[in-house]
Parts: C-alpha cells; sequence; structure tokens
C-alpha cells in the first residue's frame, strides 16, 4: 500500500474494477475510449484479465478513502535500462481536483526513488491539452510524435471540442487520425525540477 496526502495506491484487485462501473461519463466524445463501459461481471473480470495479464506490468487502484476513483498502470517495465511506460485514468467525476497531480507525484517518487528507476514515457494525445499542460508542468518533455487512428468513432467536425483542436487530427481517404506525442521524463530532471533528494 502506497499512501499520499489524499489519497491511497493498492495493486489492482478484481473487487476494485467492479467499483469502475459506477464511474462517470466524459461529456467529450474525444473521450469516449476512457470511459468504463462494462457492466457484466464477466465483462469486467475480462477487463481486469487483460489489464493484469500483461507481462513486466504493474496497476494500481487509486483509492479515496474506500472509494476507487481512478487507476495508474507502469508498463513495459525494464529492470535493466529502468525504464517503464505509464498511462493513468480517472472517474470523470472526480477530474479537475487535483488528484492527477498528487498521483503522479507520488507514484513517480515511488518509481524514481524507491525503486531506482531511470527514465518514464507516456503517450498523450495533442488535443488532450489538460493532460498535456500536466505533464509539462511535472517535467515531461517532448520525446517523439506519431499518427494514430482515432478510437471514438466519426469526428463531428462541427463540435466545440473538434474546431477548438482540430489541427491535432489528419483525415486520410476517410479515416480519422489523430496525432500524439512521447512524452518522458528522467530521474535527474524530476530531481532538478522539484529540489528534491533522490539520490542515495
Amino acid at each position: 500500500m502506497i499512501k499520499s496526502e489524499h489519497l491511497v495506491f493498492k495493486e489492482m484487485q478484481l473487487e476494485d474494477v467492479k467499483q469502475f462501473k459506477n464511474w462517470g461519463r466524459h461529456s467529450s466524445k474525444m473521450y469516449d475510449d476512457y470511459n468504463f463501459t462494462e457492466q457484466t461481471d464477466e465483462d469486467i473480470k475480462n477487463w481486469y484479465n487483460w489489464k493484469v495479464g500483461v507481462t513486466r506490468s504493474t496497476y494500481y487502484t487509486i483509492f479515496l478513502k474506500d472509494i476507487a476513483i481512478g487507476y495508474i498502470s507502469f508498463k513495459n517495465k525494464k529492470p535493466v535500462l529502468k525504464t517503464a511506460e505509464i498511462g493513468i485514468v480517472f472517474d470523470p467525476n472526480y477530474i479537475d481536483r487535483g488528484f492527477g497531480y498528487e498521483t503522479l507525484m507520488k507514484m513517480l517518487s515511488v518509481y524514481f526513488i524507491d525503486l531506482e528507476y531511470n527514465k518514464i514515457y507516456l503517450d498523450v494525445a495533442q488535443y488532450n491539452k489538460r493532460a498535456y499542460h500536466l505533464y509539462k508542468k511535472l517535467g515531461f518533455e517532448k520525446y517523439s510524435s506519431m499518427i494514430m487512428k482515432y478510437p471514438n468513432g466519426r469526428i463531428e467536425k462541427e463540435s466545440k471540442d473538434y474546431l477548438e483542436n482540430k489541427d491535432a487530427f489528419v483525415n486520410f481517404l476517410g479515416i480519422a487520425f489523430f496525432k500524439a506525442d512521447r512524452l518522458s521524463l528522467t530521474k535527474e530532471r524530476f530531481e532538478e525540477l522539484w529540489d528534491l533528494n533522490l539520490k542515495k
């Protein structure tokens, strides 16, 4: 168990995931792929096994008191190089309350200090400006860019969300793609930016 000021982080269990079906829904269609749509016990179990069954990956459920409000993953962990990739998802009802910042500060500290990792990577859609701003605030820097197939169906080109982010989208042969960036953060940069004594 890992604790921060307001939150508790535990390695994900099936019982945790059963709470996810009570989560809210994102109001913007652009974030449909972040919605938790599994409702039956079988679908929830399959989702859980799909996530935790991946080798070199660890998933943590994020708790506010006894309520599961999100999860964070450390994937593709390479023990020799001491690198990993992270992903983070929250119940939309708990977004914009500072929990993303608190989660990342705590869990990055755990991986850089306790587990002595050297570098952490993540991928973020260019249209996900809220998340992008948080990652940059934490010290992540652009490592590379890519084009990915848009996972949320047809783009509503008249919507406010699209008009505010249309530079992040590409249409090729009638198929919608979006631009994403891979960001990275080193232990040294994390230490420098936050004036933390991470060296033992």
